[in-house]
């Protein structure tokens, strides 16, 4: 059934599926229920995705949302060529909505993570390239700039955000250990998230304002690096 959004929620059937997927990573189990795959996860999550633009162009003006695998839905199947874990599947749907001009894995965007029991949502630059982690530390440490991230990380983590990113055990030559920001100066990546149960929302007409209202949180830190880090 169709709502304003254009996306009625995911079916129930996708709990059972991923935990089933979860049990049984292997190739021929997922061959045999490659339509159900198609059906519960495939076609819905483009559907979700669709959906979500709009509102996500709102939240982030110019935000790659994009309904194919290998845009905004990541792929089912994943790369074991350099993991130790060899299971050929992800046991959950995965999505990316990024900003600017570079690969969606390299750049600063919200993710959401879809499990059988589990809802993760996060915003945030994962590693920073060199250019990027100096352009990062300047602006932490600028005295306008550096008061909006922390006021953003502060606001996230009172919200019940996790920050991830930490890197280094010693402050970068030239900092100053007693900068309000100094803790932050040891990441080389900077993303806030947050992993919740599993809410009814997500099968029913309000899972894209569910999201959305989520995503508005992040938001703040989203912008700040994508201006910090912008070119």
């Amino acid at each position: 059934m169709a709502t304003s959004t254009g996306f009625s929620g995911f079916s129930t059937e996708l709990r059972d599926f991923l935990s089933e997927l979860a049990a049984n990573n292997n190739k021929a189990w997922f061959d045999n229920h490659h339509e159900t795959y198609r059906r519960i996860c495939l076609e819905a999550s483009k559907d979700f995705v669709s959906a979500l633009a709009p509102v996500m162009n709102k939240i982030a003006p110019g935000i790659r949302v994009e309904p194919v695998v290998n845009g905004s839905i990541k792929r089912i199947n994943r790369d074991i060529r350099f993991s130790p874990d060899k299971t050929p599947y992800r046991t959950a749907l995965n999505f990316i909505f990024w900003e600017g001009a570079g690969k969606p894995k390299t750049s600063t965007a919200f993710h959401l993570r879809l499990g059988s029991s589990e809802l993760g949502l996060a915003a945030g630059h994962y590693k920073f390239e060199p250019t990027q982690l100096s352009a990062y530390r300047d602006a932490a440490t600028a005295a306008k700039s550096g008061g909006k991230l922390r006021r953003a990380v502060d606001d996230l983590v009172a919200a019940g955000f996790e920050l991830h990113g930490q890197h280094y055990k010693r402050l970068p030559k030239g900092f100053d250990s007693d900068h309000a920001n100094a803790d932050l100066l040891l990441h080389n990546g900077l993303v806030a998230g947050r992993e919740e149960a599993l809410p009814e929302a997500m099968f029913g007409p309000d899972a894209i304002s569910f999201c959305a209202e989520r995503f508005r949180q992040l938001r703040p830190l989203q912008s700040w690096l994508v201006a910090a880090l912008k070119p």
